[in-house]
């Protein structure tokens, strides 16, 4: 959320917690304060993001002629 114009509407987000830059401030309680919320940002995708597992075999969903 280091962008202005994301910063401008942190209030009226309904997530539970915003990655924020460390001079940042709100009134909103569950901020995350970071030296760069991109790259926080990209360190928690990379936590949260799990890679798909192929399933071995033939999906049913497979098409063929």
């Amino acid at each position: 959320a280091g962008n202005a114009k994301f910063l401008k509407r942190i209030d009226a987000t309904d997530a539970g917690a915003v990655i924020v830059p460390r001079d940042f401030q709100a009134s909103m309680q569950n901020l995350v304060l970071v030296e760069n919320p991109q790259v926080a940002f990209a360190k928690v995708l990379k936590i949260f993001h799990l890679p798909l597992k192929p399933q071995p075999g033939i999906s049913s969903k497979a098409h063929y002629r």
